[in-house]
C-alpha cells in the first residue's frame, strides 16, 4: 500500500510566504499545472522508531526531524512509531519541484495510514504546511490563493512540457531560506505582490477562454519577475547558469520563427519549456537533438 502525488509545474509563481494559521498564507497567488510524468510515491508502515528513507537511502538526522516535524502537526498526540519510504523519480531540492510532490504524498499516506478522514480541500491545506506547492498538486489545474484556499481551475488547452536538465544537483540555498532572504531583503517585493496578483487574474481568464499564447506570456512575466526579486535580495540569490540562459535564448528564437513555445524556471537552473500537446512530436524532436540526453517530459 502507497500513496503516489503529481508535481507541479507554477505558470504564476509562489515565492514568499505570508504567515501559517497553521496551514500557509502565500504572499503572492500561484497557478499550477500538474505534472503527468514526475512523481513521488511515499509507503508508511509502523515501526520500532521513526526513520525517513529516500530512494532507498536513510536520511541523516537533519532531513528526518524536518519530515517528522511536518507528520506530528498533521498527526496530533502520534502514538506509533513509523518508517517512511518515499520515492521520487526525479532530481530532488533542484528546482524540479520535487517537495510538491513530496509533501502531498506524505499527507494522502498520512491520512490512510492513521485514518484521518482528510476531505481533498483539507489535503491541500495540511500539504502546505510542509510546502507551499504541494497544495497544488491534487488538481490538474490549480489556484493557491492570497487567503491560502486551494481552487481548482479548468482549461480545454492540450498542455505539453519538457525540461531541459542544467543541474541535477541538490541546489546551494534551499527555497525555504531564499523565500525568506526575499522576503526580508528584497526591493521588489512590493512590486512583486502588485504584479503577481495581476498576473493571476489574467491568467485565470486566459485559461478560461483557452488562449494559449496569453497563459504563455503571462508564465514567462511572472518567472522573469521572481527571479527579479531574488537577484534584488541581499545576499543576491541567482539560480541562473550559462546554460539556463542559452536555453532561454533558443525558446525565444524558436518563437521568432514561429513555434508557439514558452519557457520558464523555478528555484533552480533547470528550464521548463510549455507548448500545446499538437506540437508535441516536433518540439521534442528539436530539443531532443539540440539538448541529447538532457530532456525530461512533464507533461
Amino acid at each position: 500500500m502507497s500513496s503516489i502525488a503529481y508535481m507541479n509545474i507554477a505558470i504564476v509563481k509562489y515565492w514568499c510566504k505570508d504567515k501559517f494559521t497553521p496551514y500557509l498564507i502565500p504572499l503572492v497567488p500561484s497557478i499550477s499545472l500538474l505534472s503527468t510524468k514526475l512523481y513521488t510515491k511515499t509507503e508508511i508502515k509502523e515501526s520500532g522508531k521513526d526513520l525517513f528513507y529516500l530512494n532507498d537511502i536513510l536520511q541523516d538526522e537533519k532531513e528526518t526531524n524536518k519530515v517528522f516535524t511536518f507528520v506530528d502537526k498533521v498527526v496530533k498526540n502520534r502514538n506509533k512509531k513509523i518508517c517512511i519510504n518515499t520515492y521520487n523519480n526525479m532530481p530532488t531540492a533542484a528546482g524540479l519541484a520535487s517537495s510538491s510532490s513530496g509533501y502531498m504524498a506524505l499527507s494522502i499516506e498520512l491520512n490512510k495510514f492513521f485514518n484521518l478522514d482528510l476531505e481533498d480541500n483539507m489535503l491541500c491545506k495540511i500539504a502546505s504546511i510542509g510546502s507551499g506547492s504541494a497544495s497544488r498538486s491534487l488538481y490538474p489545474i490549480a489556484l493557491f490563493d492570497k487567503n491560502g484556499e486551494i481552487e481548482k481551475l479548468e482549461s480545454n488547452i492540450q498542455f505539453s512540457m519538457i525540461a531541459v536538465i542544467v543541474n541535477a544537483n541538490r541546489k546551494k540555498i534551499s527555497s525555504r531560506a531564499a523565500m525568506q532572504i526575499s522576503k526580508d531583503t528584497s526591493k521588489l517585493l512590493d512590486v512583486w505582490i502588485e504584479k503577481n496578483t495581476e498576473y493571476a487574474d489574467i491568467m485565470k481568464r486566459a485559461l478560461k477562454e483557452n488562449d494559449f499564447n496569453k497563459v504563455g506570456i503571462i508564465m514567462e512575466k511572472s518567472t522573469n519577475l521572481m527571479h527579479e526579486v531574488m537577484k534584488s535580495s541581499t545576499p543576491s540569490i541567482d539560480y541562473f547558469m550559462p546554460l539556463s540562459y542559452e536555453i532561454i535564448e533558443f525558446v525565444k528564437k524558436l518563437r521568432l520563427d514561429g513555434i508557439n513555445i514558452y519557457y520558464t524556471m523555478d528555484a533552480g537552473a533547470n528550464v521548463k519549456v510549455l507548448f500545446e500537446k499538437k506540437d508535441e512530436v516536433k518540439i521534442k524532436k528539436i530539443f531532443n537533438e539540440k539538448y541529447e540526453g538532457k530532456i525530461i517530459d512533464v507533461i
